[in-house]
């Protein structure tokens, strides 16, 4: 399916950027550490999960595990069509971060992260030589987090490539 594939090619992109965020104290306890945030495809997945292998500690908010405080959902939103036919569809890249920092600066690191994929998505255009990338875009932040939690959400929409219902269903048959 092409809304897949167009998820796990920004999936991709988006480690081979290696978006980092502040992570624990260093041993010193001043400088700040920063670590690469994991990026995972339309849910968080949870501790009990076999697929998972990002190393993080994981929640599904039942007693005794850890709650994921970092990371990024690469989501397929609302799919249309245009006046021509032609597949169009919506991906939300949904943030969440920690930050114990005393700068509170939070939704300052997500302004740019939302920034730098934004420019490295708008300068690219095409990505897989297929998905194009259209002018409407969006950033969001959640301004009801918990203290010290950080949640935005930037949305794109790719044109999907035509193809005929028979490629597209071959392989689920």
């Amino acid at each position: 399916m092409t809304d897949i594939d167009l998820q796990k090619t920004i999936r991709n992109e988006l480690q081979k950027m290696k978006l980092k965020v502040p992570a624990d104290e260093g041993a010193d306890g001043k400088k700040t550490k920063w670590q690469e945030i994991p990026i995972y495809l339309q849910n968080k997945p949870y501790s009990h999960d076999e697929a998972y292998d990002y190393g993080d500690p994981l929640c599904d908010d039942q007693p005794g595990e850890k709650r994921m405080d970092n990371y990024i959902l690469v989501v397929i939103g609302p799919q249309k069509t245009d006046e021509r036919g032609q597949w169009s569809t919506e991906i939300q890249l949904i943030f969440q971060i920690q930050s114990m920092r005393d700068e509170r600066d939070g939704e300052l690191i997500l302004a740019n992260l939302m920034n730098k994929i934004d420019y490295e998505f708008t300068k690219k255009g095409i990505l897989a030589e297929k998905y194009e990338i259209e002018k409407e875009k969006s950033k969001d932040f959640n301004p009801v987090c918990p203290k010290n939690y950080y949640q935005s959400a930037y949305t794109t929409h790719w044109k999907l490539p035509n193809i005929t219902q028979e490629m597209e269903v071959k392989g689920l048959i």
